[in-house]
């Protein structure tokens, strides 16, 4: 084309108007759009005018958004005009290719050459970085046309079907490539959408498998971390799609095996058994009749999607949360423990050490968890027998503890199961459905070590406990002030007697005792520790006032409870030693008290011959010199009891009582002196 001007020269402008056609048209949009703004603007000044001083204002964003024009495939699945999708497809297979999604920054405000930037920022592209895992994978691209069919509500239409294989045989990378966002895949977006069906599914996961650029989809995740296996699990639990078990089975069929099993990944049945569970810690008043089939049939669906996916993969079962190293066995209890067959089901499954013996990173068994959120009898009794035997190999392998080494163990706060069982007595109830909330993904809803909320939770403690002595002072006999107990503190003292009885018991069978038989005031006293953990002053009075029938009953050792009291302070494995002076005040008030109920304790023998004068100046129980005052006070009175006591030699030493108080260096001259003025006779030089 040519243009001639007044002075007569003629202007060719082939070269400004003619069309780049080699290259495609969303990049001619690119560059035509930074040529307009690379193009300097036309001064309107007027050299009279005198020069204005320029307003301030905020630098204008340099990004910006080129020029993009959606394909004719692209518009056609929007509209939903599926036979002209499978015509374009044919006659321009180019059109479903990939529209990479980039900016274009400009270096610096005197320089206009543009340079694209690509999205590389989102966290999980971060942490594909670190695994080492390529960038590729997470490049982001415009919407393709099989994603929007993928998320179109025709998929479930049979015609459908022929449109997806067409648009996969024009471009299989779209199956497997991000969307606007990282991990928002057209394989996504069709496990989301509730009309898929199984065979549509089919198709996507066929292709995943047949391409090597497609297969990182069963991998990448979307902005909220959820994998396409995690979305369909999510849809089994709430119910929303159809045939939501038979997609998980035909997933984890075609799924290549190196991906499945990666240690990058975290556990699907940790997200079954974590997430979906809405009805757990809302209101109570949701449990109606109405509402119990849909209830019954959701835990019925997570009881049959864990063993599908633990026939699969039998080794799930000790892989653990990244974020807080829960179990399946924790999650299970905190989010479905209410449904005894899916806590058997992990029994029947797993090992006892790999259930019961796994504590997560706030330093919880299973059977702190179970205490914590109050799971029913049934339940509580299956996490406590199977913990109990673990114990068994513990005894064999060189460890003679005293109480049960597991069962009464405390977490990274310090908490018992006992302690955790009464603390949410107080703060929620009994009931399991008003337990406080605790999602094991998160650090959220955990208990703290808090020592004011402790205080605050053992004065409670001890006020229900000083309720019920005092409403039932009357009462005669040991039914009648449980029955008065139960009254108060409802279900949860059978359940604490439950745990004392076997935590105390550390049998030869490895398994906890008869529920029948009542707690004994032996097993209680084998709990009142010194430097380890112990059953809190109100509790140990509440039983003490419970079964003070019991003082000056033996047991099958032929001890009674005051022996126990003065037993060896070996601290368990994960116990940590509580050095409180709180705790040894505690231990000194209620062992004067069950002097005082009966002083013949005094001159009670132990199974070992032994009076409880020597038992309390052992050495071998390891007392510390914070204990010097408080022992000295225990002898004191023992002494005044049974005078002839400090005559009489320990047949386990050889000693007297004198010489097992000179010989301990814990314990002050003053409890030597006290000894020796109530045998002046063995001061004297021995005459033979």
């Amino acid at each position: 084309m040519e243009i001639t001007e007044d002075n007569g020269d003629t202007v060719r402008l082939n070269s400004f108007i003619s069309l780049d056609k080699t290259r495609p048209f969303w990049q001619r949009s690119a560059a035509s759009s930074s040529r307009r703004r690379s193009t300097p603007p036309v001064s309107t000044k007027s050299p009279g005018r005198l020069p204005v001083k320029p307003s301030k204002r905020k630098p204008e964003n340099p990004f910006y958004e080129p020029a993009y024009v959606e394909s004719c495939l692209v518009q056609l699945c929007r509209a939903g005009k599926w036979e002209d999708v499978l015509q374009r497809c044919q006659e321009h297979p180019e059109e479903a290719s990939l529209v990479p999604l980039f900016r274009v920054k400009e270096k610096n405000a005197g320089m206009h050459d543009p340079v694209e930037e690509r999205f590389h920022r989102h966290p999980l592209q971060r942490m594909s970085k670190s695994s080492g895992q390529s960038l590729e994978n997470t490049e982001l691209f415009r919407e393709t046309p099989l994603g929007i069919v993928c998320a179109s509500e025709d998929i479930g239409k049979s015609y459908v079907s022929r449109v997806i294989k067409a648009l996969i045989e024009a471009n299989p990378r779209q199956v497997g490539a991000s969307q606007l966002l990282p991990g928002h895949t057209a394989l996504r977006d069709a496990c989301l959408n509730d009309f898929c069906p199984v065979e549509i599914l089919e198709i996507l996961l066929e292709a995943c498998s047949m391409y090597s650029n497609n297969d990182q989809a069963f991998r990448l995740r979307d902005q909220g971390g959820v994998s396409c296996l995690e979305h369909l699990i999510a849809a089994v639990q709430l119910g929303l799609s159809s045939e939501p078990l038979e997609k998980v089975k035909v997933y984890i069929k075609m799924r290549p095996i190196e991906h499945w099993k990666s240690a990058d990944d975290n556990s699907p049945l940790i997200f079954l058994l974590t997430t979906g569970n809405s009805f757990n810690g809302g209101d109570v008043s949701f449990a109606t009749q109405s509402s119990l089939p849909q209830l019954n049939g959701r835990l019925e669906r997570v009881l049959e999607l864990t063993k599908l996916l633990l026939d699969d993969d039998p080794g799930l079962l000790s892989s653990c949360s990244k974020v807080s190293g829960c179990s399946p066995m924790h999650a299970a209890l905190r989010n479905y423990g209410t449904y005894e067959p899916l806590i058997q089901e992990l029994i029947n499954r797993g090992t006892r050490h790999q259930l019961m013996d796994c504590r997560n990173m706030y330093g919880d068994l299973p059977l702190h968890v179970a205490c914590s959120v109050g799971v029913p009898m049934k339940v509580l009794l299956l996490v406590l027998g199977e913990t109990a035997k673990i114990s068994l190999h513990m005894r064999y392998a060189g460890m003679p503890p005293t109480v049960n080494p597991l069962i009464w163990s405390t977490n990274n706060s310090g908490y018992t199961p006992i302690d955790l069982e009464w603390v949410r007595v107080i703060e929620s109830g009994s009931d399991f459905l008003s337990a406080r909330t605790f999602y094991p993904l998160e650090a959220t809803g955990v208990r703290r070590h808090c020592f004011k909320q402790d205080d605050y939770y053992k004065d409670l403690l001890r006020k229900a406990v000083n309720q019920v002595m005092q409403n039932s002072a009357h009462r005669i006999g040991s039914e009648a002030r449980e029955e008065d107990a139960r009254s108060i503190f409802g279900s949860s003292i059978d359940r604490i007697s439950l745990l004392i009885k076997a935590a105390s018991y550390f049998g030869d069978s490895g398994a906890y005792p008869d529920t029948s038989v009542p707690v004994s005031l032996a097993d209680v006293c084998k709990l009142c520790r010194v430097y380890t953990p112990s059953l809190p002053l109100p509790l140990l009075d509440l039983f003490l006032w419970l079964r003070s029938e019991d003082i000056l009953e033996t047991d099958s050792s032929g001890n009674i409870p005051l022996h126990h009291v003065f037993s060896g302070n070996n601290v368990p494995r994960g116990c940590s030693i509580a050095r409180n002076s709180n705790l040894l005040m505690d231990w000194q008030a209620f062992v004067v008290r069950l002097i005082d109920k009966y002083p013949s304790q005094a001159k009670i023998r132990s199974g070992s011959e032994r009076l409880p004068l020597h038992l309390i100046l052992d050495r071998s129980v390891d007392f510390s010199g914070e204990l010097a005052v408080g022992r000295h006070k225990i002898v004191e009175r023992l002494v005044e009891i049974f005078p002839d006591s400090v005559e009489l030699l320990d047949p386990v030493t050889g000693l007297y009582p004198f010489m097992m108080a000179a010989n301990d260096p814990n314990l002050s001259l003053d409890t030597v002196f006290l000894l020796l003025r109530h045998a002046p006779s063995q001061c004297l030089p021995n005459k033979t």
